[in-house]
């Protein structure tokens, strides 16, 4: 008897920590942006790149990228400024509200255009930053589950 209470009291704290993991995720989920939200993050990404320094050249959203999953929406910044620039881009970034990815970048510096202030190389970026939103898993609706019912009857 023991051991069936000791099973029970197991089974009891994993079914809790599984309440608590798929509490966790739904909260997760909730800081990826909905599609209607995508141009504002935008402006953020292009905002947070201006208030860093740098002088935009192009923002773009580009080709979203469905991984089953989620729902993989990159936006493409070609910007110019100084390493300080990049580098408040990127705290600014990481302070948004939604989850911005800063993944693929190129940086590259011509040493024929410093800036006269400080003998500094001009700097160009191309930075990719990836934000993701989920799939909802599409439910069935009652028509849908009615056809198949039928299909299933009129086959029987």
């Amino acid at each position: 008897l023991k051991s069936k209470e000791i099973e029970f009291k197991r089974v009891q704290a994993y079914q809790e920590k599984l309440t608590e993991m798929d509490s966790h995720f739904k909260q997760q989920l909730l800081q990826l942006p909905k599609e209607s939200e995508i141009p504002e993050l935008v402006q953020d990404v292009t905002h947070s790149a201006r208030a860093s320094g740098f002088s935009i050249v192009t923002v773009g959203l580009q080709q979203e990228k469905n991984t089953g999953i989620v729902i993989e929406q990159p936006i493409s910044v070609d910007a110019a400024g100084d390493f300080r620039s990049f580098g408040r881009f990127v705290e600014s970034i990481s302070g948004l509200s939604r989850i911005v990815n800063i993944g693929n970048f190129t940086i590259e510096t011509d040493d024929t255009k410093r800036t006269l202030a400080h003998m500094l190389p001009h700097v160009s970026y191309k930075i990719e930053a990836n934000t993701y939103r989920y799939l909802e898993p599409v439910e069935p609706t009652v028509q849908n589950a009615q056809a198949n019912a039928e299909t299933t009857t009129g086959a029987n």
